[in-house]
């Protein structure tokens, strides 16, 4: 199982479920440690659109009735640093095969 660092796991203590989002939707089985670069981005569910940043921090952190929620959490993935080794220091099209 993925092993998130300190920081990830404050954040994630406020949008829980968040990391099971996101390894559900890797489609490769991650059995070791991995370094992901991605992003979280609020986005309005009534007007369709993508909200500023700071939308994310005034979201209720507990106790979330379904019905009450106006704001859905997309996280984007960006680049996948470490996958069991370093992919950093691999050619570029070598490293993102995954």
């Amino acid at each position: 199982m993925a092993k998130p660092t300190k920081a990830i796991l404050e954040v994630l203590d406020i949008y829980e479920g968040m990391l099971d989002q996101l390894l559900r939707a890797i489609k490769k089985e991650i059995t070791g440690l991995f370094v992901l670069d991605a992003e979280a981005v609020a986005q309005d569910l009534i007007d369709k659109r993508i909200l500023p940043f700071q939308e994310l921090s005034k979201l209720k952190r507990k106790n979330i009735k379904l019905e009450d929620i106006e704001i859905k959490v997309e996280i984007f993935a960006l680049d996948l640093w470490y996958l069991d080794e370093p992919m950093i220091n691999r050619e570029f099209s070598e490293g993102r095969r995954f």
